[in-house]
């Protein structure tokens, strides 16, 4: 990664600042009404292609804005280098994207999204492009004066190597990775969150396991260890959506715990539906349906936001109707 001269008394006031334990409190609310709305953008054009229409970040940036999203997952990818470190790959444009992004009011995560990021013999691998995302949010700060909300895992373990041969270790490497992330980045005094995507299914017994002498569901583990998880059930209904969601939100509930569950609302096309949301050409559905699921959690303190399926399905929904 290049480095850059900057000043020691900007990075430390920000960091010093910017404490929390919650990306979205209530001055982020009151900014536009209900629950914060999230999208990932899961392709790195975004950044990549500033001159491409469909995917310059004024086109991307005008998008979210008609759609009242303000956080954003932002996929990434690294390069590895010849000294055997690593670089996100188009680091300055997409420094330049976060940017510009945060001068529009919307915050970002950086998305890691590899099946073998958690295996035991990618660790010291993984956790150098942890430490790489660490020296990118420095940059931000001294450079930019704004900064990462964290980072964003999507792994589908049951697509690892590992997991046919051992689903526990599977499990169990996954939390201790998070685990050592996040003690790494308490350490360095980063302000970086951790959080992660997870299938609803992993809820169940079946993915139970003992770890630092507690037996849990895997789910369970992740709300002790990261700073929200977002459940991936991309229903498209509120009953649906809440439904996945609701051993979660006991389980904070038992514990006392705020901040720490992320609802997911999906918008993909239905295959032979039309071209629209839910295959319907008005998409007054998915409004009233994204009004319900925020009169739902809009008192909840276990959920700080909601997410919606990702931005490359919007032209499934039209931009906010006018009141």
């Amino acid at each position: 990664m290049k480095r850059y001269i900057a000043s020691l008394f900007i990075v430390y006031f920000l960091v010093a600042c910017g404490g929390s334990d919650s990306p979205y409190l209530t001055t982020a609310q009151e900014q536009v009404r209900g629950k914060t709305l999230g999208t990932w953008i899961l392709t790195t054009s975004s950044f990549e292609n500033s001159n491409a229409t469909q995917s310059s970040p004024s086109y991307i940036f005008a998008n979210l804005a008609n759609r009242n999203i303000k956080h954003i997952d932002q996929l990434i990818s690294f390069e590895h280098l010849t000294d055997n470190s690593y670089q996100i790959a188009n680091e300055e444009e997409l420094m330049d994207f976060i940017a510009q992004a945060s001068k529009e009011g919307i915050r970002a995560n950086l998305l890691i999204n590899d099946t073998e990021f958690f295996t035991q013999s990618n660790y010291e691998e993984s956790m150098k492009k942890v430490e790489t995302i660490m020296d990118f949010n420095n940059l931000l700060i001294s450079i930019h004066a704004t900064k990462l909300v964290g980072i964003k895992f999507r792994v589908d373990m049951e697509r690892s190597q590992g997991w046919a041969i051992n689903r526990h270790d599977t499990l169990y490497n996954t939390l201790y990775f998070l685990y050592q992330a996040k003690t790494k980045i308490e350490r360095e005094g980063s302000t970086l969150f951790l959080s992660v995507d997870v299938d609803d299914a992993w809820e169940s017994g079946s993915y139970s396991l003992s770890y630092n002498h507690n037996d849990k569901t895997f789910t369970e583990h992740l709300l002790d260890t990261v700073t929200y998880i977002t459940v991936l059930s991309f229903s498209r209904d509120v009953g649906g959506v809440m439904s996945k969601i609701e051993d979660e939100l006991q389980y904070c509930k038992d514990e006392q715990l705020t901040n720490r569950i992320v609802p997911a609302l999906a918008v993909s096309p239905i295959l032979n539906a039309g071209d629209s949301f839910y295959g319907l050409r008005d998409s007054t559905l998915f409004w009233n349906t994204l009004n319900q699921l925020q009169k739902e959690v809009e008192d909840d303190l276990r959920v700080p936001m909601i997410m919606i399926e990702r931005f490359e399905y919007f032209d499934q929904i039209p931009p906010v109707p006018a009141s």
